[in-house]
C-alpha cells in the first residue's frame, strides 16, 4: 500500500476496512491524519491542527455519504499539533454526524484543566478551548481492574470496550483495551512515555502510533509529560506488537509511514537512544524561551568568529603570495567557503527577523537553529582548519554549538577541559550574550567576570577551562 498517496487503500489484516491517509511528511509541527472506513462507523485518528487537514477530511466524509454512521475520532495523545483546529470547532468536521471524541484519561485531565504545558499550547501559542471528550480510554480503574462496558452510539450502534493485559519477554505488562461492534473491531494500547496519555491504536495489521516514536528525539524528549522509563518501556512493548503480532505497517503522528521492517529498525535504535540517554530539565515555555534567546546569541558570536577566522586566513594568503609561496596561499584562501557560511547567516537572519515580527514560534527558532548549527558544524570539519587556524578561535566555535545541541536538547552541558587560556576577539564592546547565558552561569560555569588591562577575564569552575574574552573595557570599569 502507498500511504503518501491520499486515496482508500485496504487495510492489511482486515478486508472490512479501507483507510484514507493524510500524511504531511517531515514536519513536526503538524501531525498526520488518518481516517478509517469500517461496517457500521467511521474513524479519524488524530485530526490535526490545521484548516486544510479538517476540510480535507470533512470533504472525504462528505464524499461517501452515509451520514447514519457515526464519526469516532481517536486522539493518540492531547498535544495540540494534533487536534487544536478540531477541537476549536468539532462540529465542522462532520456536519450531521454523530461526533465522538475518545482518548486517554490522562489527555482528559489535562484538556478539562486546559493545562498549556501538558497540551503543548503555551509552546505554540494557542488556548485550549472547552472541551468535554465523549470516551474515556485506558482510565487507571479500567487498567486496575480489567473493567468492561458498553456504550450506545446511536441507531443500533454499541461500542463495547473490554480491557486486557499481556506480559511481554521485556517483562512489561501492555494493557490493551479492545474497542469493538458490529462489523469493526480496534486495539487501544496504552503507550505513555511521550506524554502520560499516549495510546497506540490497531486495525487490522496497520499500528497507529501518534508520537510513540519520536520520544528519543531531539526536542521532543523532556517535553512536559515526557518519562525516559516510560518512552523505553513503550518501545520495547512496540518492538514486540510489530516482530509478534502481525503488524505489517506503522503510521506515525509525523513524518512517513514505515514497514515493519523499518519500524523495527527505528524502534532498535529507540531503545538504544533511550537507554543511554540523560535528560537534565524539562522544556517548558520558559525554557523554550531561553534556548531561543541562546540560539540568537549563539548565531550572532558565530559570525564574529567566522568573519575573525576567515579574515585572519586571509592575511596569511596575502603574505604567503608576496613570499610566492603561492600553492600554500591558495590553501589558506580557500580553507573557509565564505559563501557557504555567508548562506548559513543568511538563514539566520531570516529566522531571526520572522521570530521578531512575531511570525515564528520560539520552538520553531529553536529547532532551526539548531538544524542550521549543525550544517555549520560540517562546514567547519570539511573545512579542516585544525593546522592553519587561530586553535582558541576554532575550540570556542565547536564548544558553543555543542552547549547549544546539548543544552536545547534538555541534556547536561559537558565540561571539557583544556589547560590553555582562550581567547576570543569580538567586535564592539557588547559581551558575547552566549557566554552569559544561563545554560553557563546556571551551571556554574560562570563565576566572575573583570576586567584586566583591557580584557575580559571569565574566571570559570575548576574543571572548566578559564576564559578570556579580548574586548575593549570601558572607562572606570569594575568587576562585574
Amino acid at each position: 500500500m502507498n500511504m503518501e498517496q491520499r486515496a482508500w487503500q485496504p487495510v492489511p489484516g482486515n478486508d472490512e476496512a479501507h483507510v484514507y491517509p493524510i500524511v504531511d511528511g517531515a514536519t513536526i509541527f503538524l501531525s498526520n491524519a488518518y481516517i478509517i472506513r469500517m461496517p457500521g462507523l467511521m474513524v479519524v485518528v488524530d485530526p490535526g491542527d490545521a484548516v486544510s487537514q479538517i476540510e480535507t477530511i470533512r470533504r472525504v466524509l462528505d464524499d461517501l455519504g452515509n451520514s447514519d454512521k457515526p464519526v469516532l475520532v481517536l486522539l493518540t495523545h492531547c498535544h495540540v499539533d494534533h487536534c487544536f483546529e478540531f477541537l476549536s470547532a468539532p462540529a465542522r468536521l462532520a456536519p450531521g454526524r454523530r461526533l465522538l471524541v475518545a482518548l486517554q484519561e490522562e489527555g482528559i485531565k489535562a484538556l478539562k484543566l486546559k493545562d498549556r504545558e501538558l497540551t503543548g499550547a503555551g509552546r505554540f501559542h494557542k488556548m485550549i478551548p472547552d472541551i468535554d471528550p465523549d470516551i474515556c480510554l485506558l482510565s487507571a480503574d479500567a487498567r486496575e481492574f480489567r473493567s468492561s462496558e458498553c456504550l450506545r452510539l446511536g441507531d443500533g450502534i454499541v461500542l463495547s470496550l473490554t480491557t486486557e493485559t499481556i506480559t511481554t519477554p521485556y517483562g512489561n505488562t501492555v494493557y490493551v483495551q479492545n474497542l469493538s461492534g458490529s462489523g469493526f473491531g480496534i486495539k487501544a494500547y496504552y503507550s505513555p512515555g511521550h506524554s502520560p496519555d499516549s495510546t497506540v491504536f490497531q486495525v487490522g495489521d496497520l499500528l497507529f502510533t501518534g508520537d510513540a516514536l519520536l520520544a528519543a528525539e531531539h526536542f521532543v524528549a523532556g517535553l512536559p509529560g515526557w518519562n525516559k522509563n516510560d518512552s523505553l518501556a513503550t518501545a520495547q512493548n512496540l518492538l514486540w506488537l510489530v516482530e509478534n503480532k502481525g503488524i505489517s505497517v506503522v503510521a506515525p503522528g509525523h513524518g512517513s509511514v514505515l514497514t515493519s521492517d523499518q519500524a523495527v529498525g527505528k524502534l532498535q535504535k529507540m531503545i538504544s537512544r533511550l537507554t543511554a540517554m540523560e535528560i537534565h530539565k524539562t522544556f517548558t515555555v520558559p525554557a523554550i524561551l531561553a534556548s531561543s534567546e541562546h540560539a540568537m546569541d549563539v548565531a550572532r558570536e558565530a559570525r564574529d568568529i567566522v568573519a575573525a577566522l576567515a579574515d585572519s586566513l586571509s592575511q596569511t594568503a596575502h603574505y604567503l603570495s608576496i613570499l610566492d609561496e603561492k600553492s600554500e596561499a591558495d590553501r589558506y584562501d580557500s580553507a573557509i567557503n565564505r559563501k557557504r557560511f555567508d548562506d548559513v547567516f543568511a538563514a539566520f537572519n531570516e529566522i531571526a527577523t520572522s521570530m521578531q515580527s512575531g511570525r515564528l514560534l520560539e520552538m520553531v527558532l529553536v529547532t532551526n537553529c539548531s538544524m542550521l548549527f549543525f550544517k555549520m558544524g560540517k562546514l567547519l570539519r570539511a573545512a579542516e582548519l585544525e593546522h592553519i587556524a587561530d586553535r582558541s578561535l576554532l575550540i570556542r566555535l565547536e564548544r558553543m554549538l555543542d552547549d547549544f545541541r546539548e543544552d536545547s536538547a534538555c541534556r547536561p552541558i559537558r565540561l571539557q577541559t583544556e589547560p590553555e587560556l582562550i581567547c576570543i576577539a569580538i567586535n564592539g564592546d557588547r559581551l558575547p550574550a552566549a557566554l552569559l547565558a544561563n545554560s553557563y552561569q546556571k551551571r556554574g560555569l560562570v563565576r566572575r567576570l573583570k576586567w584586566l588591562g583591557g580584557r575580559l577575564v571569565v574566571d570559570s569552575r575548576q574543571d572548566a577551562p578559564r576564559l578570556m574574552v579580548m574586548v575593549p573595557a570601558p572607562m572606570n570599569r569594575t568587576d562585574v
